[in-house]
């Protein structure tokens, strides 16, 4: 079992705690080399066709790119994020409390080692964690990006439990629930309608500015996972 960090919004966090998200879409990157080069050296990924096979020989986790017919030639692809029972640990914006202190190097360290840490989607609730963070202690307290949040302050561990590869567009009603999409409690139609509008917005808010937004309709991991520990 591989432990990965993995990136994620407030509001998906927030669906992650309140037991709504159960999946994650990411890009499958790296595929240019399959798609048709334009007279200006762009590639149109969304006129790619392929065949996707998970391959058994490879271990699971691994994709065979066939292309429009398999052959001996396929490329194999391995999901960057891990496989079924690999876990994955959640990296979020935070910021530590006013409860800390430097030392004379400069490394922020608390009362009987207990870090004291806000996340952001929490407001201005207080969790006790464990470590330090080697920062001047006059900027202790700033905000933190998810990205620079180390593995000691991580509050959720998830564990992957299936991995398939599909275009964004492929989503179903019942999958963009599993998203952490809320339901707006009206009937199939207008369900079907508002759920997978939403997210449409989502999905084109994270990734429509670094060129794969939902029109492209890219290919993606789709990532099924369960919670196995953390904080609330």
């Amino acid at each position: 079992m591989n432990e990965r960090p993995i990136l994620f919004s407030g509001p998906m966090v927030r669906a992650i705690l309140e037991g709504r998200k159960t999946q994650t879409r990411r890009v499958v990157k790296n595929l240019e080399m399959f798609g048709d080069e334009h007279d200006d050296g762009t590639v149109d990924l969304a006129d790619v066709e392929v065949h996707w096979t998970e391959t058994g020989h490879s271990g699971p986790g691994y994709y065979a790119w066939c292309g429009e017919y398999p052959d001996e030639g396929s490329e194999i692809i391995k999901c960057p994020h891990g496989t079924v029972g690999d876990r994955l640990w959640v990296r979020e914006s935070f910021r530590l409390s006013t409860g800390s202190q430097g030392d004379h190097n400069g490394v922020v360290t608390f009362r009987d080692g207990a870090s004291k840490i806000i996340y952001w989607q929490d407001g201005h609730r207080i969790h006790d964690r464990y470590g330090f963070i080697e920062k001047d202690s006059p900027k202790a307290m700033r905000p933190r990006p998810s990205i620079h949040m180390p593995r000691w302050a991580s509050r959720i561990t998830l564990e992957i439990t299936g991995i398939r590869v599909e275009r964004v567009k492929e989503i179903s009603v019942k999958d963009a629930i599993a998203e952490g999409i809320k339901q707006v409690g009206q009937p199939y139609i207008a369900r079907n309608t508002w759920v997978l509008r939403d997210f449409r917005d989502l999905w084109d808010s994270i990734n429509a500015s670094r060129g794969f937004g939902w029109d492209s309709n890219p290919w993606v991991w789709v990532i099924e996972f369960k919670r196995v520990g953390g904080d609330k």
